[in-house]
C-alpha cells in the first residue's frame, strides 16, 4: 500500500533534472535543519528553565498545522508534504512541553490551543481539505503575529533561539519556490507573510539583544 501511494506521488511522477525534483531534495535537506531548530530552541528553553518571549500561541500553531500539512500531504499525494509535517509535528510538541513546563499555559492560550487542535480535526473530517488546509495555512499569520507582538511589548527576546527563527525564515523561502512549482495555494498564500514575520523576529531579536 505504501508503494503504492509513493508510485502515484507528485514527486515520484515528476522525477528528473528539474526545479520540483530540485526543489524537493531542498525542502526534505530543510526539514532536517527545522528539526535542529527546534531541539536548539527547546534546549534553550530548558536550559534557562524559562519560556519567556517565547509565544505558545505561536508553537502550538505551528505543531498543529504541521500535522495538518503531513495529513494533506498523504490526501495529495505529496511525500515531501507528508514527511516535513508528520516529523515537525513531533518536534513542536516537544517545545510546547517545555513551555507548559518552564513558563505555563494562560487561560486564553489554552482556549487557543483548543481551537488550533479542532482545525486539525476538522482537516481530517472535511471533505473539502485543501480549502481547510488554506484556511489553517493563512491563519498562520496571527500567531507569527502574536510572537512578534510579544517581542515588542516587552521589549525583549527572552528565550527565543535566533538559530531556530533563522531556520525557519530560510526554510521559508525554499518552500515559497516548491510552493509555486507544485501550485501548492496555501503555502504560496502565506509564505510571503510567513518571512517578513520572521524577519522581523530576526530584526528585532538584534535589536533587543544589543539593547539588554
Amino acid at each position: 500500500m505504501l508503494q503504492e501511494w509513493v508510485r502515484h506521488s507528485v514527486e515520484w511522477n515528476n522525477w528528473g533534472v528539474n526545479v520540483l525534483t530540485v526543489s524537493f531534495i531542498a525542502t526534505v535537506f530543510f526539514t532536517f535543519l527545522e528539526m535542529w531548530g527546534l531541539v536548539k530552541q527547546d534546549r534553550t528553553i530548558r536550559d534557562a528553565r524559562s519560556g519567556e518571549g517565547v509565544s505558545v500561541s505561536m508553537i502550538s500553531y505551528f505543531g498543529c498545522t504541521f500535522i495538518a500539512f503531513g495529513y494533506f500531504g498523504f490526501v495529495v499525494h505529496s511525500v515531501a508534504s507528508l514527511f516535513n509535517g508528520v516529523i515537525l509535528f513531533f518536534f513542536y510538541l516537544k517545545v510546547l512541553l517545555g513551555l507548559k513546563k518552564f513558563k505555563g499555559f494562560s487561560t486564553v492560550e489554552k482556549w487557543r490551543i483548543a481551537l488550533f487542535a479542532s482545525l486539525v480535526l476538522l482537516e481530517f473530517l472535511t471533505n473539502k481539505k485543501e480549502l481547510v488546509m488554506t484556511g489553517i495555512m493563512i491563519g498562520a499569520v496571527y500567531p507569527m503575529y502574536l510572537q512578534v507582538r510579544e517581542i515588542w511589548v516587552k521589549q525583549s527576546v527572552g528565550q527565543l533561539d535566533i538559530r531556530y527563527t533563522t531556520v525557519m525564515l530560510i526554510s521559508t523561502l525554499f518552500w515559497t519556490v516548491y510552493a509555486f512549482v507544485t501550485h501548492n495555494l496555501p503555502l504560496m498564500i502565506v509564505n510571503p507573510f510567513g518571512i517578513t514575520l520572521f524577519g522581523m523576529m530576526i530584526y528585532f531579536w538584534f535589536k533587543f539583544r544589543q539593547s539588554n
